[in-house]
């Protein structure tokens, strides 16, 4: 036993060491690299190579045609895929496509850290990397290039355009006019660099680890037998003269710093993703069904398993014993959690859809009728209560900025303030639904409240937090297509957004790592794949919501967060698990009014006092929105000119919503949507 402790800290104590010495290593690459930048640093106004190995571009036989149309056509892939997701021929951009395939941002974001992937060293040749047990993986994305998991790594072919100096000339290297490196950016004492500049350094890169990867004559024959490079005839004797000029030696300030590191391994790109961007799907998804994970995991998923129901177990037999049995805090305790768990659920079902927080005729003090409806909806994880609550858990300190008197009740006295309830709480049902399903009940509710009530021609004023905004959007789109719901959509007086994500969040597996942890509660993360940032159905709904307002003409602010939100408050780990969950890009819709509180997403909608700044803006604005019924009712009394606006209007040179137009319809040509013949 004492020899195999000794022996497990004997290798801890080594992997230390190894790591120490590749960050130490990794400094003096730095330096060295900072001192030729000193001294060498000059703007690339050509390419790094002479030598053609893909011979002088010439029209070609069958493909005659296509030269003529373009020299570079046969360099590049056919198609490529834009940042709005739509497939584009490299011709119509080539700046676009050169970009996207030199596309190393990920780890741009995390290069001080990549010395723990992988040291600070050339790669590994590819005969090396193969008795290993190391099995080659194409993958055409640059980030992935050289990333090494258990039993395979990860190598992108060279593409051909990157062998054409002529594409170097033209794409890559500095303009005459470029000023790139003669200034200093401030914020790190760097030369600044031009767009070129940084996608030659990744480039070059990449062609240095290429010259890593193939050092013999056998990597050579190994590559073209892996389709890692060009099948165009490139001989031995003309990649050794390729190497030459690259001048290997003295490349270092010329590339990227990622490819200053051999091979990057990804368990650990994906620990470092963990810690350091707060993605828990880590640097690349490890798992694609339930069935790999379990046999991956179920080790300690049954050691957990295991615990609980020891843990379980030691609660009955505390229970048991004469001690705890009279012990007044154990027995408050079990009994709270048992009437909680049992009557927590149904007491949540039995509450009312749409549940009146205030309504002025039934003040007992000062009896007034209501002009109008503020409509409250809240976001995921929350409920009706918390939600609008600063300090929910402290009944002495709380404060219930909706209905408390001397909070908003105060400042619009002739408002009814409703809350839409839906199942939102991790514990139970949430996300149960999707955000159509939560919009649809929220229209059917409130239609059937105000028939019930008598109020169908009171104006309604909309407020929401995050995800209820979502909900509010895709609720006024579903009336805007069912006739009978046109009451509630001219009298739609205002709708003041509070961190909604109209173009999702790059942090939303929060959400769905909250319903995932709850699923045996029975709470479903369907709802939540839509919130993944500049989703294309997000755009689609925010692009027919911009036409519903501009149709009905009713006003709406936004609020966006400007601190980070602390996901984990631990000792030393709260700035490392902090971020902006919703930023001002995707909280505010296009041309419209805006304003940042000084809060972080939990709190853009909890307000401590009447004197709370935070309170003081977004109040006002529904204040401003409340005094604005008139207007609707003179426009509802002017026979609603606006409503004549066409359905169909085009919003494509005033779109509020982000990307192309989804459902404009195209025009097809009456022709073979392509013209080159195959000829032999």
């Amino acid at each position: 036993m004492l020899i195999a402790v000794g022996a497990d800290a004997f290798q801890f104590c080594q992997s230390i060491l190894v790591l120490s010495l590749s960050s130490l290593q990794t400094n003096v690459r730095m330096k060295q690299t900072s001192v030729y930048s000193a001294v060498k640093e000059r703007k690339p106004k050509s390419a790094p190579f002479t030598i053609r190995l893909l011979g002088p571009i010439k029209q070609n036989g069958a493909n005659h045609s296509i030269d003529k149309l373009d020299p570079y056509l046969n360099l590049f892939p056919a198609s490529y895929c834009t940042q709005s997701h739509d497939l584009a021929s490299p011709s119509d951009n080539y700046t676009a496509l050169i970009a996207s395939e030199l596309d190393i941002q990920r780890l741009n974001r995390i290069h001080r850290w990549l010395w723990v992937a992988g040291t600070a060293v050339p790669a590994r040749s590819l005969h090396d990397q193969l008795s290993r047990g190391r099995e080659v993986v194409i993958t055409e994305a640059m980030d992935m290039h050289l990333v090494w998991t258990t039993g395979k790594v990860y190598i992108k072919p060279l593409p051909r355009f990157l062998l054409e100096p002529t594409v170097w000339t033209e794409y890559l290297c500095c303009q005459d006019t470029c000023k790139c490196i003669s200034r200093l950016d401030y914020n790190n004492g760097q030369p600044m660099e031009c767009e070129r500049r940084k996608l030659y350094k990744v480039a070059l890169g990449f062609l240095y680890s290429y010259a890593a990867l193939i050092r013999h004559e056998s990597d050579f024959l190994l590559a073209k037998d892996r389709y890692l490079l060009p099948s165009c005839g490139i001989s031995w004797f003309n990649w050794i003269a390729f190497v030459k000029q690259l001048d290997t030696e003295h490349i270092y300030p010329d590339i990227n710093p990622r490819f200053h590191h051999k091979e990057l391994r990804l368990s650990r790109l994906n620990y470092i993703y963990y810690f350091t961007q707060l993605s828990p799907a880590g640097f690349l998804r490890r798992w694609d069904r339930y069935s790999t994970f379990f046999h991956m995991n179920l080790g300690w998923l049954a050691a957990t398993t295991v615990y609980i129901v020891v843990v379980l177990t030691a609660m009955q037999v505390g229970l048991a014993t004469e001690t705890l049995a009279k012990n007044s805090t154990f027995q408050s305790a079990s009994y709270g959690f048992t009437v909680f768990s049992i009557l927590g659920p149904l007491t949540r079902r039995n509450r009312a859809q749409i549940e009146v927080l205030y309504d002025p005729e039934d003040d007992p003090v000062n009896p007034t009728k209501a002009n109008v409806d503020v409509v409250a909806v809240h976001g995921l994880g929350s409920d009706v209560d918390r939600t609008w609550t600063w300090r929910p858990d402290d009944p002495e300190q709380s404060v219930h900025w909706l209905k408390d008197s001397d909070m908003l009740r105060r400042k619009i006295p002739n408002a009814r303030i409703l809350a839409y309830n839906y199942d939102s709480t991790w514990l139970y049902d949430a996300p149960r639904v999707r955000a159509e399903s939560c919009g649809k009940a929220l229209i059917y509710g409130l239609d059937n409240f105000r028939e019930r009530e008598g109020t169908r021609d009171r104006p309604i004023i909309f407020l929401a937090h995050s995800f209820g905004g979502l909900v509010i959007q895709d609720g006024l789109v579903f009336a805007d297509s069912m006739g009978r719901f046109e009451d509630i959509l001219r009298y739609t007086a205002g709708f003041v957004s509070l961190g909604t994500p109209f173009r999702g969040t790059d942090i939303h597996w929060a959400a769905d790592l909250a319903a995932n942890v709850m699923r045996l509660y029975g709470s479903y993360r369907g709802c939540l794949s839509v919130l993944k940032y500049d989703n294309p159905q997000l755009r689609y709904k925010t692009q027919c919501f911009g036409r519903l307002r501009k149709k009905y003409h009713f006003p709406m602010f936004c609020f966006f967060e400007s601190l980070e939100t602390t996901f984990i408050r631990l000792p030393f780990l709260g700035n490392y698990f902090k971020a902006i969950v919703v930023d001002e890009a995707s909280a505010c819709l296009s041309e419209l009014a805006r304003l940042p509180l000084e809060t972080d997403h939990i709190k853009l909608n909890k307000y401590s006092s009447p004197e709370d700044q935070s309170y003081l803006r977004v109040s006002a604005e529904i204040v401003r929105m409340c005094n604005n019924v008139v207007a609707v009712m003179n426009r509802l009394n002017n026979g609603d000119e606006s409503s004549s606006t066409d359905h169909g209007e085009d919003t494509s040179q005033h779109d509020e919503g982000v990307g192309h137009q989804g459902s404009q319809d195209r025009h097809l040509e009456r022709t073979s949507p392509f013209i080159i013949k195959n000829t032999r």
